[in-house]
C-alpha cells in the first residue's frame, strides 16, 4: 500500500516494517533489509524519516538544505524451480 497524505504525519494502510536502521543521513552502501520487492510482482513503498539530534541547537532553526537518494537494484543470478 503506498503512503498517502499532503502533509505530514503521512500515513500507510500496509505494514510497516523498517528496512534501514537509524543511522546518520549521509551514507554509501547501505544495505536496505526486510524489502518485499526481491519476490516477484511485489512493491515496496518507502518513506524516509529525518531528525536533528536532540542535542542540536537553535543554530539549525530555518536552515535549508537539499538531499538525493540513489538506489541501485542488483538482479540475482536465476535458479532453476
Amino acid at each position: 500500500m503506498p503512503w498517502t497524505g499532503a502533509a505530514a504525519p503521512y500515513t500507510c494502510a500496509g505494514t510497516k516494517t523498517t528496512v534501514l536502521a537509524n543511522g546518520p543521513v549521509i551514507a554509501a552502501n547501505k544495505t536496505l533489509n526486510n524489502l518485499t520487492s526481491l519476490t516477484n510482482a511485489k512493491t515496496d513503498n518507502l518513506k524516509v524519516t529525518t531528525a536533528f539530534p536532540t542535542t542540536a541547537n537553535d543554530t539549525f532553526q530555518g536552515a535549508t538544505s537539499t538531499i538525493a537518494f540513489a538506489f541501485t537494484g542488483t538482479q540475482r543470478t536465476e535458479t532453476t524451480k
